[in-house]
């Protein structure tokens, strides 16, 4: 990365968060330049929405309140 980008902008559509975009920061006399996509691993699907991002996340936190410790 170049030395002089002391921040990075992250973007998401969030229909879709499978693919994120890495921009620099806007400053007053700069606009953002555009840096790359970051793309989640281990993913089968290329599509995953926000909201189903959440559902998957409070799912798993309800099954393993359920699970009996050793």
């Amino acid at each position: 990365m170049d030395p002089q980008i002391d921040r990075v902008s992250i973007r998401y559509d969030s229909s879709n968060i499978i693919y994120i975009l890495a921009y620099t920061e806007e400053k007053v006399d700069t606009p953002s330049q555009f840096l790359g996509v970051l793309k989640i691993r281990d993913r089968k699907k290329d599509k995953l929405s926000l909201t189903n991002l959440r559902l998957e996340q409070r799912l798993i936190r309800e099954r393993s309140k359920t699970i009996e410790p050793y």
